[in-house]
């Protein structure tokens, strides 16, 4: 580890030509010396390595001396921006910066590289409870053999251990129950270590996703996701692998157009085209302004935080994304482990039994937008397919909310379905059998033992049961209510089955629901003054003296009171009278 330079603010703005008398000044260029040096050694170290296998880059603390040792690097990299010749070339070189300053600063950096996670080293604690389990679960197998008639030395020898000191004796007339009581105490015991382990194990997950969640919210993200089915057998050869892909995508193909295409060239021929997107180092600059600093890196594990330290690359970056925007190819840096190879069948070695599978990491815009980039684009087509495409998020985004309503876990101590018609009975005498048996002494064997066990028995069927059937329970209680005519518990019963959507969040550029609902009463309000209506002789009512007909909120309110709920059709509106 290099030590931290302790003039590396003065060595910020120090000239190249100095002083060889003055101390302090030669004392300054030897930091800068050290600096060129350590930014030469990462940048070649960087360029050999692949980027899988790059460090991990630390979050450093915003200080005084962190800026001045960036400022610092800042004018080292303009000879090696110059002579870099694509994006990735670029890449690789701000990333060698990044890891120079990390070097210089003194931050820890690992080594092993970003692919391995962090250690799965077990507590010692953790280890002497599990030993602790082992042991007993032997020691009850024993006990079991033993009571079941199993008399062999290394069988007696281990029971005698298990009992010394408790003045029991192997031939006294009660020695089953003695090995009864000592299998349930061990049973016990195991079950309290495990559920030590459990509550540290579900404690230390959410300390940990939740330091994930403050560091690294894509790495979160991926740890919550399902692992992928794969097969279980070899896998196939890359270079087979590589081979039989680069025959798909690599080679050309003449495609037969269909008729078709050539409508579709007919109508686009009066489209103008837009001009041509220039990217300047403004634009640059101003998209690295907006970005997070630390937030989740790409595959180079470049953070944000370095692009806006180092701001000599911004004229370099628009020049060579100007000329990938040219070239129409995008770099191997963009593309690199997007593409998963999933197995069709299962142990397969064949590269083409494999579905490949790509995952994007911006939103697919549909293909008339692709020549679209400018901010203010007046086609009139463009409006209706940008319309379409957030019709169609919208409905996906409804679509999975009301999935994730229905597949929601509920806790296991709330509501059950079907207690009281099911499981309450039994669960009271599971209680008074369980309290009796506790006030006996927790006799282990006779009539109150076996009441208790098997009260508790039933009780749990029965809450199995409940819990399994839960659907179909809720249907057969609908049935009844509407089989009674309750109707007023058959609608609120049907309306907790319902998903519920939730409210928009900002309609017409207004937020809130209070404002929202406002908006709608403006736009739907009507005034009575302003209708005109016709009798059959033609004369309006307005001018004819007769008063118009009006409606108060206690009439309207008494006759949706008496309507029948159910039982008539619904209108145009679709709307119910219990609704």
């Amino acid at each position: 580890m290099v030590e931290q330079p302790a003039n590396v603010d003065a060595a910020v703005n120090t000239p190249v030509v100095v002083d060889s008398n003055d101390d302090g000044t030669v004392a300054q260029e030897l930091e800068l010396e050290h600096m060129r040096s350590t930014l030469e050694e990462a940048i070649v170290e960087t360029r050999s390595t692949p980027l899988e296998n790059r460090p991990r880059l630390p979050r450093i603390a915003p200080s005084k001396r962190n800026r001045a040792v960036v400022r610092a690097l800042n004018p080292m990299l303009v000879t090696y921006l110059e002579a870099s010749r694509d994006l990735c070339e670029t890449d690789s070189i701000l990333f060698g910066a990044a890891l120079a300053v990390c070097r210089i600063i003194g931050a820890k950096v690992s080594t092993a590289g970003r692919a391995t996670g962090h250690s799965s080293a077990i507590p010692a604690w953790r280890r002497r409870i599990e030993e602790r389990i082992a042991k007993a679960r032997a020691l009850i197998g024993r006990l079991i053999c033993f009571r079941s008639g199993n008399n062999r030395p290394r069988i007696v020898r281990t029971v005698r251990m298990a009992f010394a000191g408790t003045n029991v004796s192997l031939s006294q007339p009660d020695i089953t129950q003695k090995l009864t009581e000592s299998i349930d105490d061990l049973k016990q015991r195991i079950a309290a270590w495990g559920k030590r382990i459990r509550r540290y194990t579900e404690r230390s997950t959410r300390f940990n996703q939740n330091r994930l969640f403050q560091s690294d919210q894509k790495r979160l993200y991926e740890s919550l996701e399902r692992p992928m089915v794969s097969g279980t057998g070899p896998a196939p050869n890359q270079a087979d692998t590589v081979a039989f892909w680069r025959g798909l995508w690599s080679e050309p193909v003449n495609h037969s157009e269909g008729p078709w295409t050539e409508v579709v060239a007919s109508q686009c021929a009066g489209i103008t085209p837009m001009d041509p997107v220039i990217i300047t180092p403004d634009d640059v600059a101003e998209a690295v302004r907006r970005a997070p600093n630390w937030k989740s890196p790409g595959l180079d594990g470049l953070h944000h935080y370095w692009l806006k330290g180092f701001m000599v690359c911004y004229s370099v970056l628009a020049r060579q994304f100007q000329e990938a925007l040219n070239q129409k190819s995008l770099p191997s840096l963009f593309t690199t482990g997007i593409t998963h190879l999933v197995p069709k069948d299962q142990g397969t070695t064949d590269p083409s039994k494999y579905r490949p599978i790509t995952g994007l990491r911006l939103l697919d815009f549909p293909p008339e937008l692709r020549d679209c980039s400018d901010k203010m684009c007046d086609k009139p087509e463009h409006n209706l397919v940008i319309e379409k495409l957030y019709d169609d998020i919208t409905s996906i985004l409804l679509d999975a909310a009301s999935y994730s309503h229905k597949c929601l876990k509920r806790n296991k101590k709330g509501y059950i379905t079907g207690w009281n018609r099911h499981v309450r009975p039994a669960h009271i005498k599971a209680r008074l059998c369980f309290q009796t048996w506790v006030w006996a002494g927790r006799p282990t064997c006779g009539a109150l033992y076996e009441d208790m066990r098997d009260s508790r028995r039933a009780f749990k069927s029965k809450l199995k049961w409940c819990q399994d059937n839960a659907e179909q329970i809720k249907m057969d209680i609908l049935a009844m209510s509407c089989e009674a005519k309750k109707f007023g518990e058959f609608w609120q019963q049907t309306k907790g089955l319902n998903a519920r959507v939730p409210l928009p969040a900002e309609v017409g550029g207004i937020t809130g629901s209070e404002n929202i609902a406002n908006m709608f009463k403006a736009q739907f309000k009507v005034d009575p003054s302003k209708i005109v209506c016709s009798l059959d002789d033609g004369e309006d009512i307005v001018n004819s003296g007769i008063s118009p007909l009006r409606f108060t909120f206690k009439e309207v309110n008494d006759a949706i009171r008496n309507m029948k709920r159910g039982e008539k059709d619904a209108g145009k509106t679709a709307l119910m009278p219990f609704s």
